[in-house]
């Protein structure tokens, strides 16, 4: 057998977590040995909050993106291909190569746009929506 990495889950999005954790439990290759969330969130009350102007911003990592990530690099490093990645993330011990993805930043200006024309969250399981442009 190959060398098994181990992985360690880290996203509020439990859609993402489940999603990844399905993935890498496809192969023996790797094995998760933890899994937690990191604070960022857009999750429907944060959203809900920001239409209603009780909250400013949020952070916001579209899932569907960190999964395709997610899964592109489990295949890559399954076949044997050069891992894509965009920087590095210092662990305290090595710089590791890293896949970021974007961060957006959600106001009440850009929400419409951001959230709800993207299709990540339906509008209509939103109140007072009426003003969003």
């Amino acid at each position: 057998m190959k060398d098994q990495y181990t992985v360690v889950l880290v996203d509020d999005e439990e859609q993402v977590r489940v999603r990844v954790s399905k993935i890498i439990n496809q192969t023996d290759a790797f094995k998760v040995v933890g899994i937690a969330s990191n604070g960022q969130d857009a999750e429907t009350e944060s959203i809900q909050y920001i239409i209603d102007g009780q909250q400013s911003m949020t952070v916001f990592k579209d899932v569907r993106i960190l999964v395709e990530d997610a899964y592109t690099m489990a295949v890559d490093i399954l076949e044997g291909n050069q891992v894509n990645t965009t920087g590095t993330y210092d662990n305290g011990e090595i710089d590791v190569p890293s896949k970021q993805t974007d961060v957006i930043t959600v106001t009440q200006g850009n929400v419409k746009e951001k959230i709800f024309d993207s299709g990540y969250y339906d509008i209509a399981d939103f109140d007072n929506t009426d003003s969003l442009d």
